[in-house]
């Protein structure tokens, strides 16, 4: 079954308050299904591929951001294919 995986439209919010010195909320939103009847949020969901080992992470660390200054990202070891979409 598919997941389906996003960041939290209060993610801005989140960062505010790790800024503050607050906990930031966890703003990695895994769907359970397309119906957004059944999630989980975490500060991080790991990807992993058919052979059972890490293919991505999805990481929202606000207290420790990558220059410049960048708190949510992904990161991976594999190969990245790169799509773009032509503007009309």
């Amino acid at each position: 079954m598919p997941k389906y995986i996003h960041i939290s439209s209060v993610v801005g919010t989140a960062i505010k308050a790790a800024k503050a010195g607050e906990p930031p909320h966890p703003c990695v939103v895994v769907r359970h299904d397309p119906a957004a009847e059944n999630w989980d949020e975490c500060h991080e969901a790991i990807i992993y591929g058919q052979d059972g080992k890490e293919a991505a992470r999805i990481v929202f660390r606000p207290n420790s951001p990558l220059p410049p200054g960048i708190s949510c990202w992904i990161e991976t070891q594999g190969e990245v294919e790169l799509v773009t979409w032509e503007q009309e």
